[in-house]
């Protein structure tokens, strides 16, 4: 059978199912005025169509497209598929990857040093066009992931993120040890902590790190890039450090009703000014304390634009044995500024200058001279 054809009324037809959807989410009402022509649209279908139809290979893609229309990280599962909420941690130990699906494809969010998707070539930015053997643009988030736990010797084409070039290997996936947290100290009076990942007793290691500077009396720069594991716990954990007692932030439901973040009493260093090193690839918890951080001007944010991937998903059951996983909460500041789509601007723009090197060591070369311009303007 001619697949392309197929393929051009699975495109079209996700409009239906985004309607669907979307009125679904919004008013019974809706639902049934913008879907009254769905049966009628898939009757035709069945009848006219050139070649002969399977609809029960056909909806999974016709759901999966309604709502990668209202958010491409949504996901339809199947009936029997069994829903997993560690899928995306699974993934991170196995290969070191963080994905998520951006501009129809899925995209290297993070990739943590010397796992088995760094030692493949992939780094972050990158585009993962193929993954054993198959095209990453017509799979769900959670699929990629699945892969990524599932298979032993996973082949993937992807695409370089600064020049579009494509590029071939195999990850070979397996358990690796994380980088710990980094603490380096400058005769200047300036440190640099990098925590790119959360591990047991990382809170303690950095609260030692932080004690050393506060000491020191130096200027802190903490390093949160490639960092996009985590969740509320470290998002506390971090917040217990820096800010005083009090709502973090809110988790905001489709119904608007509101759960608070909190914070249990002052932290060690609440006061004690310091900067953020974040950009795309700082996510979830980090990026949450990063935006929290900004919003309560405890912190300036160095780098670049991070990208608002803080929504916090959720399974939910269907009636016909699958699931669906959507967004179901997002994370309103402090200020009332929604961090979910929106991402952190950076106090300061560490990429704007366009003929110059953006590589990983230049922007923090960068940062680091911002922080010493910071110190001397206050010791004149």
């Amino acid at each position: 059978m001619n697949k392309q054809p197929l393929i051009w009324f699975l495109l079209a037809f996700s409009v239906v199912g985004a309607l669907v959807s979307w009125a679904l989410v919004n008013d019974q009402k809706r639902l049934y005025r913008e879907g009254k022509d769905l049966p009628e649209v898939l009757h035709l279908v069945d009848l006219a169509y050139v070649d002969r139809i399977d609809m029960g290979e056909l909806m999974p893609g016709v759901f999966q497209g309604a709502l990668e229309r209202l958010d491409e990280n949504a996901s339809y599962l199947p009936p029997g598929a069994e829903p997993n909420p560690n899928l995306a941690n699974e993934a991170y130990r196995r290969t070191g990857l963080t994905v998520i699906k951006r501009h129809g494809y899925a995209f290297a969010l993070a990739v943590a040093a010397d796992s088995p998707a760094w030692r493949a070539g992939v780094r972050p930015g990158d585009y993962l066009r193929e993954l054993d053997g198959l095209t990453t643009r017509e799979m769900s988030a959670y699929r990629v992931r699945r892969l990524l736990v599932e298979t032993e010797s996973l082949p993937v084409v992807f695409l370089r993120g600064e020049d579009g070039e494509e590029r071939k290997a195999v990850i070979e996936p397996g358990r690796f040890e994380p980088s710990r947290l980094n603490h380096v100290r400058y005769a200047d009076g300036v440190h640099l902590i990098q925590a790119p990942n959360f591990y047991p007793n990382w809170a303690a290691e950095l609260r030692k790190a932080i004690d050393e500077a506060v000491e020191a009396k130096a200027e802190l720069l903490l390093d949160l890039r490639n960092n996009a594991m985590g969740g509320e716990a470290e998002l506390v954990e971090l917040a217990a450090l820096f800010f005083g007692a009090g709502p973090v932030l809110a988790r905001v439901d489709a119904a608007k009703q509101k759960t608070l973040v909190l914070n249990g009493g002052k932290g060690a260093y609440a006061g004690t000014p310091f900067y953020i090193l974040m950009d795309e690839t700082t996510s979830r918890a980090a990026e949450l304390f990063g935006a929290a951080a900004q919003d309560r001007e405890a912190a300036v944010i160095l780098g670049a634009k991070s990208l608002g991937n803080a929504t916090r998903y959720q399974f939910v059951p269907l009636k016909n044995g699958g699931f669906i996983e959507i967004a179901t909460e997002r994370a309103v500041l402090n200020s009332g500024r929604k961090l979910t789509g929106e991402g952190v601007d950076p106090n300061v723009d560490l990429t704007a200058e366009e003929s110059a090197e953006n590589s990983e060591g230049e922007i923090l070369s960068r940062a680091l001279e911002q922080v010493r311009r910071a110190k001397a303007k206050k010791a004149a």
